[in-house]
C-alpha cells in the first residue's frame, strides 16, 4: 500500500499488525539499510505479506509477483472544516 508520507505509513503498518496481518513497512524515517532489508525480504516473500511505503519505492522500484497495489490517502478534517467554513454562512451545523 501507498501511503501519503511517512507518518500515516507507520501508522497503517501498525492497524494491521495489530489485526494480526504480516506487514512490513518502508518509509523515509527508516535508515537506507534497513529500507533495503525489507525490500529484499518482500521480494522473496511468497504471498501473504502487506508492505506499506511511502513515496521512498515510488519509481524505479520492482516488485515481482505483486498482484495489488492500492495508493491510501487521508484528508485532514481541521483543513477540510476550515475549507467549508470559509464557503458558508448561516447555520452550518456538524
Amino acid at each position: 500500500m501507498f501511503c501519503t508520507t511517512a507518518r500515516v505509513t507507520a501508522l497503517m503498518a501498525e492497524l494491521y499488525k495489530k489485526l494480526g496481518l504480516n506487514t512490513l513497512e518502508i518509509h523515509s524515517r527508516k535508515s537506507q539499510v534497513f529500507r533495503t532489508r525489507v525490500s529484499d525480504e518482500f521480494r522473496k516473500s511468497r504471498g501473504g505479506v502487506i508492505m506499506f511505503t511511502s513515496d521512498v519505492s515510488a519509481r524505479g522500484v520492482d516488485y515481482p509477483d505483486v498482484t495489488l497495489v492500492v495508493q491510501v490517502r487521508f484528508f485532514c478534517w481541521q483543513q477540510t472544516w476550515g475549507s467549508l467554513k470559509s464557503r458558508y454562512t448561516g447555520n452550518l451545523r456538524l
